[in-house]
């Protein structure tokens, strides 16, 4: 990768399980700060580029475009999606029905930018969509997700089928 500076959206676009950074270090004007902080993101995302991947646009190369997928890894309920606003687009939110989650779990979905986590049903994400806001354009958002366990009473229940 290499760019005049660090900035989320060409970072995020060339994340993958694999990448080779190209900066300058000797720079003093570059935000390396930014950078750590992109870094330890894509470390923590890192094991889901070997999950499942799910286009959820269709490719393009027009610059007024969203483009997204997800990477779901169904043996651990965890996952993300990529969003990228391209630099023409003028729309600040989308929407993006999800693939491979479970229907009837609670899911935690977080912004790796706000740290804001909220909870979303597997059915929701399903069939209403996970909705992602990039307020600039060019940018980009990396949104996590964790199947959240049962609670104990309904492990149990799904467990024990008692008949009198």
């Amino acid at each position: 990768m290499s760019t005049d500076d660090i900035d989320p959206y060409h970072f995020r676009a060339n994340m993958s399980a694999s990448m080779t950074l190209a900066y300058d270090m000797r720079r003093t004007d570059m935000n390396f700060a930014l950078g750590a902080r992109l870094f330890k993101q894509l470390k923590e995302i890192g094991p889901n580029y070997l999950g499942d991947f799910y286009p959820l646009t269709e490719y393009t190369p027009a610059m007024d475009a969203w483009m997204a997928w997800q990477y779901d890894r169904p043996e651990t309920g965890i996952g993300m999606v990529q969003a990228f606003r391209r630099d023409g687009n003028t729309d600040t939110m989308h929407t993006y029905r999800l693939h491979g989650l479970d229907p009837i779990a609670q899911y935690l979905v977080t912004d790796v930018d706000s740290f804001t986590p909220v909870t979303i049903s597997g059915k929701a994400l399903l069939e209403d969509g996970l909705i992602i806001t990039i307020p600039q354009a060019p940018g980009a958002a990396v949104i996590t997700y964790h199947r959240l366990q049962k609670n104990l009473d309904e492990q149990l229940e799904n467990k024990c089928a008692w008949s009198v």
